[in-house]
């Protein structure tokens, strides 16, 4: 995918005030099947209407009824079983709001209630299946539903079109790819609109994305906002979500008796859903690394493992360095090398094997690993917390070896 097509696009929906056909699911079946069979509008169009009849017919200002309309559908082999000219906004709209609640149970349902009518080729119900896939985090079947929806993202409307963009940059922010991510959610601002709980969930992931970025002022401050909105509104579950981001931007910048204080409010509140006590855990056992408490900090982070175990997993490997226990954290990266990581886990994978290659006190073996395995995944990846640790390990062993102007280019980069 590219993000320049996606501000292209945006960018003409503000300049042109374009608007998008609302009889869209045939326009968009009859172009995508089109296309699945590699055929031209004109082999398409040939024998039943011209090249740009065919093309009002792809851009939905036809109505399904049209005789044209049904030769083009019978000649590429669409029923009419396959059309329908649902649009599920509405729904769209309360998957947004099941989101913002944290409701999962009523995503699940909204999710098979849409699936039971089986629509076909309808981009609303699309996103409603791509909605509950990087939610739940099925992020393969999310990848494939992304791809899919972007072929035809023109035929989106604005609404639509922001959701997406949304569901793109929530998928790439848990692949750690927070600029590409960022840059999604500042295109998507552009459009304009009224779901207040649609730009809410885009200031909570945008505060999430500025903080692995290192922009720890303007994070606090989206945060804050959030945070308020939020109290408002009496979205508590959320409201808590919000104060685990604020407690990991205050331990990650240091301020770990403030972010004890934010924890300690937290954890006043009762009947803490799985999914959010194993992040309290997680935030918490950052907290006790930063302190310098690793015994107790592993003690969180195994809390943690079930819904958080690479994240978990490379911070209790870090801290038995720390330990320089070796034993133990060799026995830790033995597990997490034996699981199957998908590509979102990469990082974490890799971190690990770093920590372990460390603990040789070799330098030259850590600048390589930094060099050939962790700088290149880190073009992608942007986590300002381990990027400043790699820099500083590159700085030491150049320092030790006296490369000077190698320290300068480094530091200049920083």
């Amino acid at each position: 995918m590219n993000i320049k097509s996606f501000e292209k696009l945006v960018n003409e929906r503000l300049t042109n005030l374009k608007e998008v056909p609302t009889n869209k699911s045939v326009a968009t079946t009859i172009r995508r099947r089109r296309k699945e069979l590699n055929y031209t509008q004109g082999e398409v169009s040939s024998g039943i209407c011209s090249v740009s009849y065919l093309s009002k017919i792809e851009n939905g200002h036809l109505e399904p009824e049209n005789y044209y309309v049904q030769e083009i559908m019978s000649r590429i082999g669409i029923d009419n079983d396959e059309i329908t000219n649902a649009v599920y906004i509405d729904h769209v709209e309360e998957l947004i709001s099941s989101l913002y609640y944290n409701e999962a149970d009523k995503i699940s349902k909204l999710f098979e209630e849409i699936k039971a009518k089986k629509p076909m080729n309808v981009l609303s119900a699309e996103l409603i299946y791509l909605g509950k896939s990087v939610y739940f985090d099925e992020l393969d079947q999310s990848i494939d539903l992304i791809k899919s929806i972007n072929v035809v993202k023109k035929d989106l409307v604005d609404y639509e079109l922001k959701v997406f963009m949304y569901f793109i940059a929530l998928y790439e922010s848990k692949h750690l790819k927070n600029k590409l991510a960022l840059d999604y959610l500042n295109i998507l601002l552009m459009l304009d609109d009224n779901d207040v709980n649609l730009i809410t969930l885009v200031k909570i992931l945008k505060g999430q994305v500025l903080t692995y970025l290192g922009e720890y002022v303007l994070a606090t401050n989206l945060i804050c906002e959030v945070e308020r909105h939020l109290v408002n509104t009496m979205n508590l579950s959320r409201l808590i979500d919000v104060k685990l981001d604020y407690a990991y931007l205050l331990v990650l910048t240091g301020q770990v008796i403030e972010a004890r204080v934010v924890l300690n409010k937290i954890k006043r509140y009762q009947h803490f859903e799985t999914k959010i006590l194993e992040r309290y855990y997680y935030v918490l056992g950052w907290l006790y690394k930063r302190e310098g408490d690793y015994e107790k900090a592993i003690k969180m982070f195994l809390n943690a493992c079930s819904e958080l175990y690479y994240e978990s997993m490379s911070n209790i490997i870090e801290c038995y360095f720390k330990l320089k226990n070796t034993k133990m954290l060799n026995e830790f990266l033995t597990m997490i090398n034996e699981n199957t990581a998908g590509e979102r886990y990469k990082f974490h994978v890799k971190l690990s094997n770093y920590f372990s290659v460390k603990s040789n006190n070799h330098l030259y073996e850590s600048k390589e690993f930094i060099s050939r395995q962790l700088i290149p995944l880190m073009k992608t990846v942007k986590f300002k917390y381990y990027n400043d640790i790699f820099r500083y390990d590159l700085i030491e062993f150049h320092r030790s070896n006296g490369r000077y102007k190698e320290i300068d280019k480094i530091r200049r980069k920083m």
